[in-house]
């Protein structure tokens, strides 16, 4: 998925985590600023309320958090999950 996409369609998409969790973005995500420093530029609400948070995704739909700003991607991005639309996307168990 590219950034553009995140961008404008990101209250539609949930984020499995690493623990094979859902949460939908709306519950940690308020507001899309625009794309940023090669992810798109989110200001937080709930547990990561005020906070801005930088995410990415790849060709696979894989999700990373910006965590740092060294210029090394692999120091400076963090897995964090992967992306489904939940308007379009694979079969996934009910949300709860």
């Amino acid at each position: 998925m590219d950034s553009d996409r995140l961008n404008v369609r990101w209250k539609s998409f949930i984020l499995v985590n690493l623990r094979n969790q859902q949460i939908h973005l709306t519950e940690f995500l308020r507001q899309s600023l625009g794309r940023h420093k090669g992810g798109v530029l989110f200001v937080g609400c709930g547990t990561e309320n005020g906070n801005n948070i930088i995410l990415k995704t790849d060709e696979e739909d894989n999700c990373y958090r910006k965590v740092s700003d060294t210029d090394d991607d692999e120091r400076d991005w963090e897995l964090i999950g992967y992306l489904v639309d939940k308007n379009a996307g694979p079969d996934l168990p009910p949300y709860t």
